[in-house]
């Protein structure tokens, strides 16, 4: 099960990669409309930073069979769910986690450009 499991998380990472490489090389050849393998690096470095995070946290808490239990007898779902449902979350909480910290600088940039502004205008 396991195996089948990360094979199927890997399938997101390794979809990114083809994405990365397959941008990179129109790029180079300057064929088609531009892209920016860049973007596609970064995501991938995310996902599969995200994709080792999922590993470690499934064989590490969930392999124990009382962390397992709890969440079963919390959530009141099947076990093998919470397993196959533990990438997709780890995911998108660490995307929401990324997201709360672009918000932030964007706000503070902001910020200081105003000042700036303030600063230097015309009175």
């Amino acid at each position: 099960m396991p195996d089948l499991l990360y094979f199927v998380w890997g399938l997101l990472p390794l979809a990114l990669l083809i994405m990365t490489l397959h941008t990179a090389t129109k790029s180079a050849l300057k064929t088609g409309k531009r892209d920016y393998p860049k973007n596609y690096f970064k995501e991938l470095v995310f996902t599969t930073l995200m994709f080792v995070v999922s590993i470690v946290f499934d064989k590490q808490m969930l392999a124990q069979d009382s962390s397992l239990k709890l969440l079963v007898e919390s959530f009141g779902v099947d076990a093998r769910l919470i397993r196959w449902l533990l990438f997709p979350a780890i995911i998108t909480i660490a995307a929401m986690i990324q997201q709360y910290f672009i918000n932030k600088k964007n706000v503070a940039d902001e910020a200081e450009k105003k000042a700036r502004r303030m600063k230097y205008a015309p009175k």
